[in-house]
C-alpha cells in the first residue's frame, strides 16, 4: 500500500511515523518513499484507516491518502 501524510517537517518526521506504523499489527516493513509524506507498506492485511489513524494519535501528522 502506497500512504501518504502531511506534516512532515524532516527526516525525524518520517523515522516516527515509519515506527508508529511498524508497531501495527500485520506489518511486514514500512519504506519512506518520498521525505515529504509518501510511505509504501507491506502487511498481511491492508490497513485501513481506523488503523493508521490510531497509531499516530497525538501526533502533528494527518493522513492524506492510502493506495
Amino acid at each position: 500500500q502506497t500512504i501518504t501524510f502531511s506534516g512532515l517537517h524532516c527526516g525525524s518526521c518520517a523515522k516516527l511515523i515509519s515506527k508508529r506504523l511498524t508497531a501495527i499489527t500485520g506489518v511486514i516493513n514500512v519504506t519512506n518513499t518520498d521525505p515529504k509524506g509518501t510511505f509504501e507498506v507491506d502487511a498481511q492485511t491492508p490497513l485501513n484507516e481506523i488503523q493508521i489513524n490510531n497509531a499516530l494519535a497525538g501526533s502533528d501528522y494527518s493522513l492524506v491518502s492510502i493506495s
